[in-house]
């Protein structure tokens, strides 16, 4: 179980997160808001990579015993991500196993099942130079969800896919969501409304919202499908915190 209290963060006079409070466990939340609500910042700060201003994050493992965040195995996929162009795509992801600390001899079997995932095995000794802005894309994706990590955070991750790569995405996640933490940070609904057992809408640092599709959707005035549902919730919730 991931549990988030009270977690801020400022730069300065800037409050970037205003006390965001929620926890789950092995589902995919599904992060909203515009750019500037604090959604990669979250990301972060869970990912390790910077500090948070206050607030405190809880690891618990099944029996409700706390774990030591250098336990936990984490898996992340920034908004902006890049290959070394000299190496192949196999170089590379021996390069990611390695810094996850995986074991040597797992690496081989690991790496080429998730290649296959992300339909990249054909690939795997082509110069990353060489791949295109989806395949880097879906090179990113296959490095968070190498290693079986207990904690996945993908900051856009299906920006470039083409549509049949999404659904295969989609699969995907549903696929490892059954078995670890995925929190997806997303401008597109349909991923939302597809892959998220619940979502969690942010905007200007504060959380509008946490809850299920379903439940959101009852703050709708509209009755069209699903995606465009969770917008008029969405939307509905931003006037309504602006006001």
């Amino acid at each position: 179980m991931l549990e988030i209290k009270n977690l801020k963060k400022t730069y300065g006079k800037k409050h970037v997160l205003n006390g965001i409070t929620f926890k789950t466990d092995q589902q995919v939340i599904g992060i909203l808001g515009p750019n500037g609500a604090g959604k990669t910042t979250l990301l972060k700060i869970i990912a390790g990579l910077i500090k948070s201003t206050d607030g405190e994050l809880v690891y618990e493992n099944r029996f409700g015993a706390k774990i030591m965040s250098e336990k936990i195995k984490i898996g992340y996929l920034p908004q902006s991500f890049g290959l070394i162009k000299s190496d192949t795509l196999y170089e590379h992801m021996e390069y990611f196993a390695c810094m996850k600390g995986m074991d040597k001899k797992e690496w081989t079997k690991s790496i080429h099942d998730i290649l296959e995932m992300v339909h990249l095995e054909e690939m795997k000794d082509v110069k990353c130079g060489k791949l295109s802005g989806g395949m880097v894309r879906r090179v990113g994706i296959a490095q968070a969800l190498l290693g079986n990590p207990d904690i996945v955070l993908l900051d856009e991750p299906t920006t470039g896919l083409d549509p049949e790569e999404r659904i295969r995405f989609q699969n995907l996640i549903h696929h490892f969501g059954k078995t670890c933490i995925i929190l997806v940070s997303t401008h597109i609904l349909d991923d939302a409304a597809k892959i998220c057992d619940e979502l969690l809408i942010i905007d200007q640092g504060n959380v509008l919202y946490y809850g299920t599709a379903a439940e959101l959707v009852v703050l709708a005035k509209k009755h069209v499908k699903l995606d465009a549902q969770i917008e008029d919730g969405y939307m509905y919730l931003r006037k309504k915190c602006r006001n």
